[in-house]
């Protein structure tokens, strides 16, 4: 287990994680065994000469997808701007590049390696955040910590990951999708938000077509479990390799960090698809809200929308699993 001052590495048996400390933890490698003995890359590596948002495995938070709105209120009273010029759409939330601090590394007697990050920069009226990696050889475990550390009002948030999935690098054009998401968000197809800024669902398998080659299927849509407090398990499947890269939110309580016993959690019952140009990666995001959240009616948003009183904390959790077929 190394790192430099701007790199932080994790190495367990045939596993191995290296996170950009200097860009929001994004991925810089992350490769899994499915059997003990081969390891497979199954993260596009973070590419800093690219787009941010087109590579790697970030942050979303305190909104995630498209936001419209040229200013964030926080409950504070606090007003955030945001940039709409040229036309932009504030997009993923403020938390994805933010530093991170090495605040603790641990190794367990079963030789699992835990990293904990401290999110730096985090304005006031805003969540506290804490990342916790937890690599094993077949899987990373991600636990986000909130913590509304002011003596102020609530503070308010949606959160998600954004982990860019591969096998290998390989096409997904001969790869399929599986997984047990109940439903599909209806989006306004130009906006990619809501449809009629509520929560419509409409039939999965029309979109999705699941277990059909990826090469018939373009994505950039959002898809739901069966309601608001559900997991799901989405899967990339390469029956060529006879792999598949695996997005839960199912996690188990004996899978959970001891230190986050007994505090809320949050739901992660979403999930956004997006198949990129290059054809090498599919994005799988495990979300708990939908896109442009601060405008959806009030009822929705007491639905969604995770509030912290002064000094509580709640933390999110999901997990990134090589396995044979």
């Amino acid at each position: 287990m190394e790192s430099s001052a701007e790199v932080a590495t994790l190495e367990v048996a045939n596993a191995q994680l290296q996170l950009d400390l200097a860009n929001g933890a994004q991925i810089l490698k992350l490769a899994l065994s499915a059997d003990g003995k081969s390891s497979h890359e199954v993260i596009r590596p973070y590419q800093s000469t690219e787009r941010f948002f087109s590579s790697g495995s970030y942050l979303m938070c305190p909104w995630l997808g498209r936001l419209y709105s040229d200013k964030l209120v926080l409950p504070n009273g606090t007003e955030v701007p945001l940039d709409t010029s040229e036309g932009k759409t504030p997009l993923h939330g403020l938390y994805y590049s933010y530093k991170r601090k090495v605040v603790e590394r641990k190794e367990t007697a079963s030789g699992e390696q835990t990293l904990t990050l401290d999110v730096l920069g985090v304005p006031s009226g805003m969540p506290s955040v804490q990342e916790t990696f937890i690599l094993r050889d077949s899987t990373l475990l991600l636990a986000t910590i909130f913590s509304n550390a002011d003596v102020s009002p609530s503070v308010q948030f949606v959160y998600g990951y954004h982990p860019y999935l591969t096998l290998d690098h390989r096409s997904i054009d001969g790869q399929k999708i599986r997984s047990n998401l109940a439903n599909e968000v209806l989006l306004d197809r130009k906006r990619l938000v809501p449809l009629d800024d509520t929560i419509k669902n409409g039939p999965l398998q029309e979109t999705l077509k699941l277990d059909t080659l990826l090469k018939e299927i373009t994505l950039d849509n959002c898809f739901a479990a069966k309601d608001f407090t559900s997991s799901f398990t989405t899967q990339l499947v390469d029956e060529e390799l006879g792999l598949a890269v695996e997005v839960t939110t199912d996690v188990q309580e004996s899978e959970i960090p001891a230190h986050l016993h007994g505090l809320r959690r949050i739901s992660l019952p979403f999930c956004q698809m997006y198949t990129p140009p290059t054809r090498t990666s599919v994005a799988i995001e495990p979300q708990s809200s939908v896109a442009n959240i601060f405008n959806l009616p009030a009822d929705i948003q007491s639905q969604l929308v995770t509030s912290l009183a002064p000094g509580e904390r709640a933390f999110g959790i999901f997990k990134l699993r090589l396995l044979s077929l």
